[in-house]
This record gives C-alpha cells, structure tokens and sequence, in this order.
C-alpha cells in the first residue's frame, strides 16, 4: 500500500510577492513588469489598495494584440477581468482549479 500524499496547496505554488498595477496604468507598462518579473499576470490594484482585477498575457493577446490596438494607448481598466475570483492560499490545487473551471 502506497503512502498517502499530501495535496499540494495554493501557498506551495504561487507567485512571490505578488505583483500589482494601477488600472491607470499602459497596457505596455502591464507587458514590460511581467517581462521583468517573468510571471503571467498581474493583480491591478486601486489607489487605495484594493484588488480589482487581474491582467493576463492572455487579455493582453486577445483584447489588444489581436485587435491591433497599440499598448501604449490602452489602459489596464481596459482589459483586465474582474471580479477577481479568490481562494485561500491554504486550499489544495485541486479545490482551485474546480473553483476555475466552475467560473468561466
């Protein structure tokens, strides 16, 4: 009998320190911090520090890139999606992708 494994949790595979930009803030300017930071995305962040929303390679390719709209004249309130859709990082993967899957 095998031994049992522990599920991996959120905390064990995200991104450290999570990363944000204004919504004001150039499509462009979103590109060159996840170049920088070699990460997928980005938490967009108001002026008083609350989350409101997420912008992913994947806005970016559909909502300007595909559209050929220029990302220096775009914004991040633009294309980021919203609500933010939130897990406790001490959920198992499992429970986050369910919790994914079930929101599109």
């Amino acid at each position: 009998m095998k031994p049992s494994r522990k599920a991996l949790t959120v905390d064990e595979v995200m991104s450290y320190p999570v990363i944000s930009i204004s919504p004001d803030e150039s499509v462009h300017a979103a590109v060159l911090q996840m170049v920088y930071h070699d990460i997928s995305s980005l938490i967009v962040v108001d002026r008083d520090g609350k989350d409101v929303g997420i912008v992913t390679e994947r806005d970016v390719i559909e909502k300007v890139v595909a559209k050929s709209k220029d990302p220096r004249l775009v914004k991040v309130r633009e294309v980021m999606s919203n609500p933010l859709k939130k897990i406790s990082s001490e959920s198992s993967i499992v429970e986050a992708l369910d919790k994914m899957r079930r929101s599109k």
